[in-house]
């Protein structure tokens, strides 16, 4: 049940790219629904978990479509960004050099 939702959910991710929008209210149904019948395990609840995860995929693909959205107009385009740097650079967790900037520029 866990790997069929997360599939589902990756595979919300995927169909967000589409531009296709979810309802905000749909995904609380649906949690509704699978806390309804996920006791159960039969193909309704199955049905339900995965309908579940594909709306959350896209709900929060779309969010994170919609935030890229101002940068769409560089794509393709080689562009030099300049900013301040405010802090010390630190080696973040994943090893990678990190650093705060403002008054980015483009």
């Amino acid at each position: 049940m866990l790997l069929l939702f997360c599939a589902s959910l990756l595979l919300g991710l995927l169909v967000a790219r589409t531009h296709v929008m979810v309802p905000t209210w749909f995904v609380g149904v649906c949690a509704v629904a699978v806390a309804l019948t996920l006791k159960d395990k039969n193909h309704l609840s199955v049905a339900v978990l995965v309908l579940l995860g594909l709306s959350i995929g896209v709900v929060r693909g779309g969010n994170y479509l919609q935030r890229l959205e101002p940068y769409s107009t560089y794509s393709g385009q080689k562009i030099t960004i300049q900013g301040a740097v405010t802090i010390d650079a630190v080696y973040a967790q994943g090893g990678q050099l990190s650093f705060t900037i403002n008054d980015v520029d483009f």
